[in-house]
């Protein structure tokens, strides 16, 4: 990605408009590079951020910790790739630290509590085929 950046930043300062979809490529990222420039990040830039994101520090936060387990699953497991997992991956890498229960479809359940991810984060994880589970603990609440 880094890479991609110093391609999109060569082309712009060198006078060459790049296209909606280069700039789609790297906008986010660019995003990132404001943002460590406000907060003072060391070193500055491009470099900055890269280093950031490959330290041990980001990699253990939990949104981006359980991000990397499911789509390892996904990429080296069996299973076909469907067109909703990896959004499934990014709103469960954000559910899953913060929820008590969590209701997903059975690949997506049985792919969490293979890696142990609802253990490490104390959520109990439900499918469709074991609702009456989810249903009776909800009304335990009551």
């Amino acid at each position: 990605m880094a890479q991609k950046v110093e391609e999109f930043q060569h082309k712009v300062r060198s006078g060459i408009a790049p296209d909606f979809w280069e700039f789609m490529g790297v906008e986010g990222f660019l995003m990132f590079i404001s943002y460590w420039k406000e907060l003072g990040g060391k070193p500055p830039g491009l470099q900055g951020v890269h280093r950031y994101f490959c330290s041990s520090y980001f990699n253990e936060l939990p949104v981006a910790r359980i991000r990397e387990q499911l789509g390892a699953d996904l990429l080296t497991g069996n299973q076909p790739i469907l067109t909703g997992d990896m959004m499934d991956v990014e709103l469960l890498s954000v559910a899953i630290p913060v929820s008590h229960f969590v209701l997903t479809d059975k690949r997506m359940s049985e792919r969490i509590k293979r890696r142990g991810i609802n253990k490490d984060w104390g959520t109990e994880v439900y499918s469709m085929a074991d609702i009456d589970g989810l249903f009776g603990k909800l009304e335990a609440l009551r």
